[in-house]
């Protein structure tokens, strides 16, 4: 849906400012001590992100493969071979444990800011960095912040421009809007009941669903909002097989809209039968990722 991909750019913005603060100060930041970052405004805004990026990120690819295949390829290409997921973790581990270090002295400060001006020690000081290059690079991260940041607008902008499209493909007087929240909400029951799905997917999945029905009972409801809420839904849990009655809710509220309200024909937008998936790395407590 449109709203969590400009999340997502607004997200990746708060990054790029608080990864600029970091390179512009690695100096200081290498003579006084990690314990400085924690204090800063861009850390504390960018902190919850990194943490959450690798699913937020996820959940933007998986979008993406239903509103323009080319951009799909381009942002699962960013994914495979920039690391990224793997760098912004890296970072946020290494901020974590060196943020919470005992800080320096007074005088271990002092002593560190009279090195920097001795030309010899500080040509020492210039020459270490913050992360090992093997690890991560900072400007190369900005930069795949940046290629991920178009795209994402891009994508954005796309899916807006098909929703205009919504009245000539639904004809919304033909959907049965009580059959369809009946089936949710037995979805929704299946889901809470389940105790093979992980607790935090379980909630992001009766998010999606609940997002749906919000939709559903609104005076104009967007369509294409809601179908690309359950079709996600019904993506995830369709490659797990552990909740079926679920997944047959879900499948059937979406066969429900597509079938008596396209008037045009569009690509089927379900996916395979249970079974019939690749596992997309579901553990024995099943996580989604």
């Amino acid at each position: 849906m449109w709203y969590e991909v400009h999340r997502f750019q607004e997200n990746l913005d708060v990054l790029k400012i608080f990864l600029s603060e970091l390179a512009s100060r690695e100096e200081e930041i290498i003579t006084f001590g990690l314990k400085r970052v924690s204090d800063w405004e861009s850390y504390k805004k960018a902190k919850p992100i990194i943490e959450e990026f690798e699913v937020e990120f996820l959940e933007v690819e998986e979008l993406s493969k239903y509103i323009a295949k080319d951009i799909h390829e381009q942002i699962k290409k960013i994914k495979n071979e920039s690391s990224i997921i793997d760098e912004l973790t890296t970072i946020s581990v290494q901020l974590s444990i060196l943020t919470n270090k005992k800080p320096l002295s007074i005088s271990g400060d002092v002593l560190n800011s009279f090195l920097l001006h001795i030309p010899y020690m500080s040509g020492i000081f210039k020459h270490r960095q913050l992360f090992s290059k093997e690890q991560i690079s900072i400007h190369k991260t900005l930069v795949t912040l940046t290629r991920l940041k178009s795209l994402a607008k891009l994508l954005e902008k796309i899916y807006r421009k098909t929703s205009d499209l919504d009245n000539e493909i639904f004809k919304p007087s033909k959907i049965d809007s009580n059959a369809l929240l009946e089936k949710l909400d037995s979805a929704v029951q299946a889901l809470e009941l389940n105790n093979s799905i992980a607790v935090h997917d379980k909630e992001r999945l009766i998010e999606y669903i609940i997002s749906a029905k919000v939709e559903i009972s609104g005076e104009k409801p967007n369509w294409n909002n809601t179908l690309g809420a359950l079709v996600i839904v019904a993506t995830l849990l369709g490659g797990v097989a552990v909740a079926p009655q679920a997944y047959d809710n879900i499948t059937q509220a979406i066969q429900h809209i597509l079938g008596v309200s396209i008037e045009k024909h569009i690509p089927n937008m379900l996916p395979p039968p249970q079974g019939e998936q690749e596992d997309e790395g579901f553990g024995v407590e099943t996580t989604i990722t």
